[in-house]
């Protein structure tokens, strides 16, 4: 499992992938709290769009800090200390990550 300990910018093999098909995963899943019968997905998030198009994704520092991105490996992607780190990253198509 690989273990990235590096400072935002530097490229994290396969974290743009993994994110993508994270926010694919988390889209696919019915919403339990919709309380309409036969309701249909909702709208494609922004980020999801952009991974599809293969264009840079911005999503909030919790997507890249939560149990699914350590699960996945990606420890340290942000900063721990949270008086220094963003409150939203883009993650580029080679795998960099920078603050917006």
């Amino acid at each position: 499992m690989p273990n990235w300990h590096t400072a935002a910018g530097a490229q994290r093999t396969g974290l743009y992938a993994w994110l993508g098909n994270h926010l694919e995963r988390r889209h696919a899943q019915p919403d339990p709290r919709d309380p309409g019968p036969g309701a249909a997905f909702p709208p494609v998030p922004e980020a999801l769009a952009n991974f599809r198009a293969g264009e840079p994704v911005a999503v909030p520092v919790w997507e890249l800090d939560g149990h699914s991105a350590y699960g996945a490996g990606f420890v340290g992607a942000v900063p721990k200390d949270r008086t220094v780190r963003a409150r939203t990253y883009v993650v580029r198509t080679d795998d960099a990550v920078t603050p917006v």
